[in-house]
């Protein structure tokens, strides 16, 4: 079948439906640009297509809900964003190790904790810290393929993991600003940390503008309209 002279084309759920002169229905992906005209025999789009004698049984053909599902995947990974921000947390961590982070960290924490009783954050040695700073990178460089699949249940950690890192790179340029934590612990500029800091806010705004754009529910609402 050529469906050169097709009359029409409607969007209809996720995809693109072209209509002819009623009888068929060929479904291809949703938000390709259609010119002219398309030609099944050889499927000049490179996409799997279904021809069908109604919409109902197009809905039902293999192809369409393969490609549904791929598309969904590509629509809604944040993969890329949460690994240029993983490389900026190693990066950091390397940073902070070798800058003396701990001299500042230690001393603000048992400050606070001596102004306000409840102040939560612990203090660390060295090792420990580092060790658990290399084991969070770790992780976050594990579930690299899962951010890639856009995992819905990886999104609210998604969230926090960003929103962290781009206060933590905003809290370095601050202090690096004003040399100090609190007014007990001074130190010469910069803070420590903070020439890695830029790279943590660009990738925590690129992972955080993805994850806005990924919104489950955001690509039916576009299609939609």
């Amino acid at each position: 079948m050529n469906i050169r002279n097709t009359e029409h084309f409607v969007i209809h759920g996720h995809f693109l439906c072209a209509g002819g002169n009623g009888s068929h229905a060929v479904k291809l992906v949703a938000k390709m640009t259609v010119r002219g005209w398309l030609r099944s025999e050889s499927n000049a789009y490179g996409l799997p297509f279904c021809i069908a004698q109604s919409p109902a049984e197009a809905d039902n053909c293999p192809e369409v809900h393969a490609m549904m599902h791929a598309t969904s995947q590509v629509a809604s990974d944040f993969g890329r964003p949460w690994f240029a921000l993983t490389v900026a947390f190693a990066l950091h961590v390397f940073d902070e190790a070798t800058t003396g982070f701990l001299d500042v960290y230690n001393p603000t924490v048992i400050a606070m904790r001596a102004r306000y009783a409840w102040f939560p954050m612990p203090t660390f040695g060295f090792r420990v810290w580092l060790v658990a700073l290399i084991a969070g990178v770790a992780v976050c460089f594990g579930l690299t393929p899962v951010a890639a699949r856009g995992a819905r249940w990886l999104r609210p950690l998604a969230w926090f993991y960003a929103l962290i890192m781009f206060f933590n790179g905003v809290g370095h340029t601050v202090f690096s600003i004003f040399g100090r934590t609190v007014a007990s612990v001074t130190f010469a500029r910069p803070a420590p940390g903070f020439y890695s800091s830029p790279f943590l806010f660009f990738g925590s705004v690129w992972l955080i503008l993805r994850l806005w754009k990924t919104v489950p529910g955001a690509r039916a609402r576009e299609t939609a309209v």
